[in-house]
């Protein structure tokens, strides 16, 4: 057995990881960043999201240079970036730094998750591509795991230390990468996707192609609407919700809260074998997209539940939503001659959806509450998160709706 595709995509995962982190790094540290680079909350929240934008922003370009070029010199770029980005990021003595610096690290990140898909396509059989991707999903998740742990490391030796050695721990990484890594030559896929690949094989006529495929735009609702928990609920108000609902302090509400990232770990792996073995993944995104529905409807709309219950159903929330790793096999089956590019269109609207749910529900909970601005949370009344999560079981609905016109696939090309 060739133990060395399995080191390389180890590696391109634990790369994945390193940028799940940042996450629940700006959420448990932002009063603490805020108070270091004397930032209001609207400067704050810019710094966190320049992040993700960029990340969102990127995908389309590293979907274009996954497809021309193998992985191995894009990943070097990319996990060089991410270190140099944390590191300069701990340091930061002002916002306009700390946002640029937020933006290397964000450039950085945007190759990981294709990167590392791009990895599974060129050292391993084709059987195996949804089982594997379901398995690098999870790593994109596992970051929400170490929310407690960040909290413990911060609080006990500040956050510029944790994130210089986030920065030290990717250098690391970067030279076992390069010393590992390989390019191997990577043979034309079989085109017997279930749509035609875009007759124009340049750059523009290739997005356009997608963007006017009813297929693909359906696939990017679903992928999109299973993935706003974890901006809207899981990387930033789920936290107050649950201090909020059972009189807690921010400790044990993150330690409940993280249920939700435990979950995730396991769901996109469970999906993701279970559709390279059924051959029909309509139907299992159909299923798990209500069965998430009614999950978050539970803890949003049903008062005084126990915290084991609540936990439990954050969990299963967790799961079903790791449904979304079908989306990505979907976009790879669409266009397997242009796999980068549909997959990392997918993932740019995936990462704005998570980053916009953000923005919605804190809408929806200012409105709610009639607040000027959202500096004091410990005012929000359950009734005002029950409104402003509303969005999420929504969005939800709209995947789930747009899972009955899609097309059955073949997990395997």
């Amino acid at each position: 057995m060739n133990i060395l595709p399995w080191i390389i995509w180890i590696l391109s995962s634990i790369f994945i990881i390193f940028k799940s982190i940042q996450l629940p790094f700006f959420d448990v540290a932002a009063a603490k960043i805020a108070t270091s680079l004397s930032a209001d909350e609207e400067i704050l929240s810019s710094i966190s999201a320049i992040y993700f934008y960029t990340y969102a922003t990127l995908q389309i370009p590293v979907g274009l240079i996954f497809d021309r070029f193998n992985a191995k010199k894009p990943l070097i770029f990319a996990i060089t970036c991410s270190a140099i980005g944390a590191c300069l990021f701990s340091i930061a003595d002002d916002p306009v730094h700390a946002i640029i610096y937020r933006i290397i690290m964000g450039t950085g990140s945007a190759f990981g998750f294709i990167g590392s898909l791009k990895l599974i396509q060129e050292w391993f059989p084709p059987e195996k591509f949804s089982t594997l991707a379901g398995i690098t999903g999870t790593a994109t998740t596992l970051g929400g795991v170490f929310g407690l742990p960040l909290d413990w490391a911060i609080n006990a030796i500040g956050w510029r230390e944790v994130m210089m050695v986030i920065g030290l721990m990717q250098f690391l990484l970067l030279a076992l990468f390069y010393i590992f890594t390989r390019e191997p030559k990577q043979p034309i896929p079989k085109n017997t996707e279930i749509e035609d690949s875009p007759k124009d094989k340049k750059t523009i006529g290739g997005i356009f192609g997608m963007l006017r495929n009813k297929q693909c735009l359906l696939n990017i609702s679903f992928g999109t609407a299973m993935c706003v928990i974890y901006g809207g609920f899981g990387g930033l108000w789920g936290a107050n919700y649950i201090m909020q609902y059972y009189k807690i302090e921010d400790v044990h509400a993150a330690s409940i809260g993280s249920y939700l990232f435990i979950g995730s770990t396991i769901g996109p792996i469970f999906f993701g074998w279970l559709s390279s073995r059924i051959q029909n993944n309509k139907n299992i995104m159909l299923f798990a997209g209500i069965a998430s529905a009614i999950s978050l409807s539970s803890i949003v709309y049903i008062e005084n539940l126990p915290i084991i219950v609540f936990e439990f159903i954050l969990s299963l929330i967790g799961i079903f939503s790791g449904v979304y790793i079908i989306s990505y096999t979907y976009a790879k089956n669409l266009y397997p001659r242009l796999s980068s590019l549909s997959i990392g269109l997918l993932n740019t609207v995936v990462y704005l959806g998570i980053g916009g749910s953000q923005q919605i529900v804190g809408f929806l909970l200012q409105f709610h509450s009639n607040q000027a601005s959202l500096e004091n949370v410990s005012q929000l009344s359950l009734a005002d998160y029950r409104f402003a999560f509303s969005s999420m079981v929504f969005f939800i609905i709209i995947g789930i709706i747009s899972t009955l016109f899609l097309k059955k696939t073949n997990p395997v090309i």
